[in-house]
């Protein structure tokens, strides 16, 4: 980053945004990703290429996680024949808001702010020629997000010479869901996993392991009516006994779990959840991304018969069910919180679409090869060997960063939906009418126009929205346009007001903290800054992270506890398994 800024010095960074008017999806939408003369272009978002074999079923993983799958004989030549040579693609991935900034990646439509999952370029050129993709045969997308919103489209989108964005033709998201495969999950309540480890050793288990955890979890059940006995697995290696009940939980049927489980029981019975982690239930929704969150929330439950809506209706769409265990959850605020999955409308498994043949298995291969590599780089840095005989070594802990990431990219919730254009893409939502408010908002630079260069930039950080603020001046900058000084804005919303300003090759920074819904007029001085710091400024917009604080509070306690002595006071670890295992019974 820091070169590219130092290269950059040298060009020149940004330009005065030029108002444009919004006017029907263009005749002939260029497949330039930016003009000869885009004042942007030097730091645009760069670009990764790929060569496909248009023979085969593809798949390609951008950088950032952007998947795109590619069913073979999906690009056409211009004249409409398949293309069967191999073919490069071009992929730029926006979907942080440092890279949208620094490449005047707008996310307004038509005067609106839109909030943006992520703005991507897409190109396919075979044998010199630009390539068009099959209507009949499209491709199809997916984007990662920390948290999937309603109300996403996808918009198509060109870029004019001075860098200015247009988006047009919006088209809804698909609502389908992809089996991941059941043992890539974590099937455990919140943080039962952390309790465990804080609680080693348990006997002579040292280390934290899936059958530590499973006998754990299991052993919490109330099979044969007593509530709260532990029932270790005797099979487990390095037994130990815990309290004065050993069960070898391989020899029950779980099956007949989800019947025998008691009415009176609070929370979810564990066996229930052995049950639904048979092959019985692998190629159904219980094995997606999207059933994990929900059953993250539904061990916020009093009832676990409320986890029967899902498995007892496999072939339902996902968003009605929800609607049914909204009714069925007696607390207000859980309820809601399956009310915001049912507005997700998301649909069911479609076992006959070859998008979705084609991203399972590519899925599948993809998160066991990422949690094998994130476990072996985790256990690097606590025991200071992994399982695979690898060393500890001063860049382990890097290594471990590096895979963290992409396990947490790979099991995040995505946006997905078919293509059948070339060019700038963007996924975004418009503020509801009825809950935003219109805002003016003027910054004013009074040496403005004492620079070489000045853009100025509104940045919603709670809705992860960038608009390049207009001036006629160089010292006034407002939203919207010339005429309207006002845009639609979701009120009570943490935004940034951003200057960057350059003056004989020296650069100028400026920033201010606003809250959304009220209309005012703030003055920047922007003060010189380095490359470097200006570097850091930008990346700092980055106001998200794919970071999971629960992995590094794992990683922690692993390590506290690497050398420990086994503990005495098993009592009260059990206590704390137990109230972890049935959070939604705490106050019972």
């Amino acid at each position: 980053m820091n070169l590219r800024f130092i290269r950059f010095l040298c060009i020149g960074f940004f330009s005065l945004s030029l108002w444009q008017c919004q006017p029907e999806a263009p005749s002939t939408p260029t497949l330039f990703k930016h003009h000869p003369k885009d004042p942007y272009r030097i730091n645009m978002v760069e670009s990764q290429f790929f060569e496909v074999d248009t023979k085969l079923d593809q798949v390609i993983e951008g950088k950032e996680g952007t998947v795109i799958v590619m069913p073979k004989a999906c690009f056409l030549y211009p004249n409409g024949k398949a293309v069967m040579e191999t073919v490069k693609l071009e992929l730029a991935e926006a979907l942080q808001s440092s890279q949208m900034v620094l490449s005047n990646l707008s996310s307004a439509y038509q005067g609106e702010l839109k909030e943006t999952a992520g703005i991507l370029f897409l190109k396919a050129t075979a044998e010199g020629q630009d390539l068009d993709i099959n209507p009949e045969i499209p491709i199809y997308i997916e984007i990662p997000s920390s948290k999937r919103k309603t109300r996403m489209m996808a918009y198509k989108g060109t870029r004019d010479e001075n860098g200015n964005m247009d988006w047009y033709d919006p088209k809804n998201l698909e609502s389908y869901i992809i089996p991941l495969g059941l043992e890539l999950f974590n099937f455990y309540p919140p943080n039962f996993k952390l309790e465990v480890a804080k609680s080693l050793p348990i006997g002579k288990n040292q280390k934290i392991s899936d059958a530590l955890l499973d006998s754990l979890y299991y052993s919490l059940s109330n099979w044969n009516g007593k509530s709260g006995t532990m029932m270790v697995d005797r099979e487990l290696k390095g037994k130990f006994e815990v309290g004065s009940h050993n069960h070898d939980s391989s020899k029950i049927d779980f099956k007949q779990a989800q019947t025998k489980s008691g009415t009176n029981f609070c929370g979810i019975d564990p066996l229930k959840i052995n049950a639904i982690r048979s092959e019985d239930y692998r190629d159904s929704f219980i094995g997606s991304r999207e059933f994990q969150k929900r059953l993250q929330s539904l061990y916020f439950c009093r009832s676990g018969e409320i986890l029967d809506i899902y498995t007892n209706n496999l072939d339902k769409n996902l968003w009605e069910l929800d609607s049914l265990v909204a009714d069925a959850i007696k607390n207000d605020s859980l309820s809601q919180v399956f009310r915001a999955y049912q507005n997700e409308k998301l649909g069911s498994v479609q076992g006959d679409n070859i998008h979705v043949s084609i991203l399972k298995d590519y899925y599948r291969k993809k998160l066991q090869s990422v949690l094998k590599q994130f476990r072996e780089a985790r256990d690097v840095v606590v025991y200071g060997k992994g399982s695979n005989g690898q060393a500890a070594d001063d860049s382990s802990y890097s290594r471990f960063l590096i895979f963290q990431k992409k396990k947490k990219v790979s099991l995040s919730e995505r946006y997905g939906f078919t293509w059948t254009d070339q060019g700038w893409l963007n996924v975004a939502r418009s503020c509801p009418i009825d809950s935003c408010v219109s805002q003016k908002m003027e910054l004013l630079v009074e040496n403005g126009n004492s620079f070489d260069r000045i853009d100025c930039y509104f940045i919603n950080t709670s809705k992860r929205s960038i608009y390049p603020m207009k001036s006629s001046d160089s010292k006034s900058f407002n939203l919207g346009s010339p005429e309207n000084q006002e845009m639609l804005i979701a009120p009570e919303n943490s935004a940034i007001m951003l200057c960057l300003a350059v003056k004989n090759k020296q650069y100028f920074f400026g920033l201010n903290y606003v809250l959304t819904g009220h209309s005012r007029s703030i003055k920047m001085d922007p003060k010189p800054i380095s490359p470097n710091n200006l570097a850091i400024k930008i990346r700092d917009l980055n106001y998200y992270t794919w970071e999971s604080n629960s992995d590094f509070e794992l990683l922690s306690a692993l390590r506290q506890n690497r050398n420990a002595q086994p503990k005495l006071q098993w009592n009260q670890s059990l206590n704390r398994l137990r109230e972890t295992a049935f959070p939604g019974c705490r106050d019972n």
